[in-house]
């Protein structure tokens, strides 16, 4: 830096506005020592912070002029304030939370050199956590002025470097500007407190007739919202670029474009209001209708000098509501977050969960695809996930379709695991395809990279209107052994344990001998837990006649949890079932189960969840599809086949997994607990912290030969709340999950009303009513809390 001007580098002004940026101005600061470029200064407009800041800029910067306001005057205030001071003509805008790259000054000043038209030109930039990943390539808008970010969280191959884009704003985070063009245009939007300003600005630079460009050369890496954000949080800048992108309509639009997009953009901010709460609609509006003097005072200037109508800036203009910019719907990983976080525990991931914590950059949100029957995410160009390995080898099994047939041409996927080449794949179909990959690194956490050789985009194909670039749609991806190492599960033994039911149980029997799986793999192991009626003679006269290879164990009445570990110390086939004595199995009911874990198994933590089904022959009233759908006996409507489903899920109803997997437990089921509801889930819970993926296969199906009741099921509800109790004992920390104290004690005061309506509802449902699900949940609820209560009361 020295300040011996000259006309072939003229010199530039660095202006970096600061509000408690103290996290930051250190790393901004000192890159900006190693600018390669030899006449510039830094100026440091700093908006009364309250933190160290400018003790910090005095004491290490000493080079660093400092203009210390009085307030925080906001964005554009306190940038105009500076600016007009300012006497040359080029000025660079920069955030008090980036860090530049030594080259990133020079093509700036030479590109804004070779075209008096051009006002601004903005820095490529990329995040500070991911700096392969696009932050911002360019501003863009769409027609009703939504403002984002080109190119953002996007790989950087996506976001070509050799091409200079013209866009309708420069990012105020990093751009130079020409002065007189900016005072031609009338600076920053005072009014505008911050957020936006930037977007108005450049569209007022077009319609004056001003270039704005982006420039790929010049690269600056940049925290996002490091210090608005954590200052004030998201909903303060949805807010403020809401109400400014309104005022910036009214004041930039012609009559006709105004008219068309203004009614729209109040829509949305009103929907967004009562949807999700994510828009102050009320405030935003008041305070558009508090400035609309100066709105107006400023439209008529500007429309007075207009040079470009909006059919001319069209062009700049995105045509659709929805803006082609894509925030993760999940927190980006790195390596090292990962290797900090829980989920690198689990063998296999669900890559379209919610909020997955095993993704970085390159990810679409997640979405349902109907042919996979599960949901799942799209990969742009380029797309990274973490695992971890706790073996020296392994192997990396993806579960993705690609769109090969309908798109009409193979496409190639090439793999990078921590960065060595894993291999490439081709895919010629639209089917569900397992992509293994060998990994020999070691324990540890895994970088898997995806890189797609050929990109399409929805839109091209569909007409949808959807413009993304998508890459291969992956639904999980797993750690497991290789498949060379991998031996299949060649068996399953079927425990039932039984008490006085011996009718359905030979129901049961019989339907197990058309089992389409082969007889000699598997087994069957019936363990009476003390019957008083006739189980022993039926069972020991049905072992007679059968040909399948059935088990018949008895024990004192110790109830459920006992009975099943019983069964389970006389199982010898790999895998392990557990039904209800009153769950009859489809012919196929053993053979899905074996298939399901043969495919996806390969870690052993695997449990798999069949539907159950109300019989044929039994009336089905609307308050038993509701139990049966909704989660208060089964919850099939909420389940998606493969999913990751959570531990309260576990229904040993009809349920399979690896008989190592549950004798590597300290213990199996719990057999303290008396009544049925809890013995399983807690079970659940225990699995799901040792790396237990749960999934439902929908073919797997059997019928629950058990009517029931509105009444039926409050009483089981009351005896739910008891054992809850019980469970809570042993998990605390699910305090929450199972309801606090106080909660349950509000809610237990409806119970006598509750009590009363079920008789209401039970005689209604009887005649095939069907009322409100709330109503339902209203009183099992509210029985369920009573039940917790009452145990407490014991």
């Amino acid at each position: 830096m020295n300040n011996s001007h000259n006309s072939f580098f003229p010199y530039v002004k660095v202006m970096i506005l600061n509000y408690n940026g103290v996290n930051h101005l250190d790393r901004c600061l000192a890159s900006l020592g190693k600018t390669d470029y030899p006449d510039f200064s830094i100026q440091v407009i700093d908006n009364a912070s309250d933190d160290e800041s400018v003790g910090l800029i005095r004491s290490s910067y000493p080079h660093v002029e400092v203009m210390e306001n009085k307030a925080n005057l906001g964005y554009g205030m306190a940038y105009d304030k500076a600016i007009r001071m300012y006497e040359g003509e080029y000025f660079v805008l920069l955030n008090n939370d980036t860090e530049v790259d030594p080259g990133w000054l020079k093509p700036l000043v030479m590109r804004m050199r070779l075209d008096d038209s051009l006002a601004a030109v903005s820095s490529r930039l990329f995040f500070q956590e991911h700096p392969n990943v696009v932050n911002h390539a360019g501003g863009g808008m769409n027609y009703i002025g939504i403002a984002y970010d080109i190119g953002i969280f996007e790989p950087e191959q996506d976001c070509p470097s050799e091409s200079v884009r013209r866009v309708l704003f420069p990012s105020g985070a990093a751009c130079l500007m020409r002065k007189s063009a900016y005072c031609d245009a009338g600076g920053f939007d005072r009014k505008m407190f911050m957020y936006h300003e930037d977007v108005d600005l450049g569209w007022r630079l077009n319609i004056k007739g001003y270039k704005v460009e982006c420039l790929p050369q010049s690269k600056v890496y940049h925290a996002f919202g490091g210090s608005s954000l954590e200052e004030k949080g998201m909903s303060f800048r949805n807010n403020l670029g809401y109400r400014h992108a309104m005022r910036s309509l009214m004041k930039n639009y012609g009559l006709s474009e105004l008219f068309r997009s203004l009614p729209l953009l109040i829509s949305l901010g009103a929907r967004s209001r009562f949807r999700d709460g994510s828009i102050d609609f009320e405030k935003c509006l008041l305070w558009n209708l508090r400035h609309l003097p100066t709105t107006f005072l400023e439209r008529s200037r500007i429309q007075k000098q207009r040079k470009k109508t909006d059919e001319q800036l069209k062009s700049l203009i995105w045509p659709y509501l929805s803006i082609p910019a894509f925030f993760p719907d999940y927190t980006l990983q790195t390596l090292d977050t990962f290797q900090n976080s829980q989920t690198q525990k689990n063998p296999s991931i669900e890559i379209g969960a919610q909020s997955p914590a095993c993704l970085g950059y390159g990810w679409h949100g997640r979405e349902r695809m109907e042919f996979l029957n599960a949901s799942c995410r799209w990969t742009k160009s380029e797309a990274v996930l973490f695992l971890h390995s706790e073996s020296a080898r392994s192997g990396i099994v993806l579960q993705v379709a690609a769109l090969a047939g309908t798109l009409g041409r193979k496409r190639q996927f090439d793999f990078t695991i921590n960065g060595v080449d894993a291999g490439s794949e081709i895919i010629e179909s639209d089917d569900i395809q397992y992509i293994e990959l060998e990994y020999a690194g070691g324990p540890g956490a895994i970088e898997l990279k995806i890189v797609c050789r050929d990109t399409w985009v929805p839109h091209k194909v569909f007409r949808n209107n959807d413009h993304r670039v998508m890459g291969i749609g992956v639904a999980r991806a797993s750690i497991c052994p290789l498949s060379t190492d991998h031996r299949p599960f060649d068996g399953i033994s079927l425990i039932i344990p039984t008490y006085n039911r011996i009718s359905k149980l030979v129901r049961v029997l019989e339907a197990l001998e058309g089992q389409t799986l082969s007889r000699e793999k598997f087994e069957v192991i019936v363990v009476d837990d003390g019957s008083t009626d006739s189980t022993a003679q039926e069972v020991g006269r049905f072992a007679e006649k059968t040909q399948i290879n059935l088990k018949y164990l008895r024990q004192k009445n110790m109830k459920q949890g006992a009975a099943r570990n019983n069964g389970l110390r006389k199982a010898v086939m790999p895998l392990v079932a557990f039904i209800g004595d009153d769950i009859i199995p489809a012919s196929n009911f053993l053979e899905k189960h074996l298939k399901r874990h043969n495919q996806e198994n390969c870690h052993g933590k695997l449990v798999v969840i069949g539907h159950t089904m109300w019989p044929e022959h039994v009336r089905v009233t609307p308050f038993m599809h509701f139990v049966h759908e909704y989660g208060y006996q089964f919850g099939f409507s909420i389940m998606e086949d493969g999913g990751n489903l959570p531990f309260n899920f576990f229904y040993t109803s009809n349920i399979s997994l690896s008989r190592d997997f549950l004798e590597q437990q300290e213990k199996v089921f719990c057999e303290d607990f008396g009544k049925f509801g809890w013995e399983d889930i807690e079970l659940g819970f225990r699995l799901q912290e040792n790396g237990m993926r749960l999934c439902f296969e929908p073919g797997a199906t059997a019928c629950h030969d058990h009517p029931v009741t509105v009444r039926d099921s409050c009483r089981r509800q009351l005896d739910l709340g008891r054992t809850s109790r019980t469970f809570l004992k042993k998990h605390p920390q699910l305090k929450s999950f199972l309801g606090n104290e106080q909660y349950l004690e509000k809610c237990s005061t409806l119970r006598l009303p509750a009590m009363l309506l079920s008789y209401v509802v039970d005689f209604l449902d009887q005649k095939k009513v069907k009322l409100p699900g709330i109503l339902y949940k209203f009183i099992l609820h509210t029985h369920y809390c009573a039940g917790a209560v009452i145990w407490n009361e014991d």
